[in-house]
C-alpha cells in the first residue's frame, strides 16, 4: 500500500490533537503543579510567584514545534527518497 496525502494529513491532525493537545495538557498541568509545589522560594520581602498552567504550556508548544517539524514536515518532502529502493533511502 502506497502512503496518500488523505493518510498523511490524518497522521499530521491526530498527532497534533493527540501528541500535542492531550500531552501538552497533561504535562503542562503536571509541570506547573511540580513547579509550584516544590520549586518555589519564599522570600520575605518579594511578592509570591508561581508557575502559571499558560506559561507552562506554552514551553511544551515551543519545543513541539521542532520535533514536528523534523517528524512530520521534513518526513514528508523526504518520502520519495526514503521510499525509493537506492543505498540513499537505506542511509537515511
Amino acid at each position: 500500500r502506497h502512503p496518500s496525502f488523505w493518510g498523511y494529513l490524518w497522521t499530521v491532525i491526530y498527532s497534533l490533537v493527540v501528541d500535542w493537545l492531550m500531552v501538552g495538557f497533561a504535562v503542562a498541568s503536571t509541570c506547573s503543579h511540580l513547579a509550584n509545589k516544590y520549586m518555589r522560594q519564599y522570600h520575605s520581602h518579594s511578592v509570591e510567584q508561581d508557575v502559571e498552567w499558560q506559561y507552562s504550556f506554552d514551553v511544551h508548544a515551543n519545543a513541539f514545534f521542532c520535533s514536528f517539524l523534523v517528524t512530520y514536515a521534513l518526513q514528508y518532502f523526504l518520502l520519495p527518497i526514503l521510499l525509493s529502493k537506492s543505498i540513499v533511502s537505506c542511509i537515511l
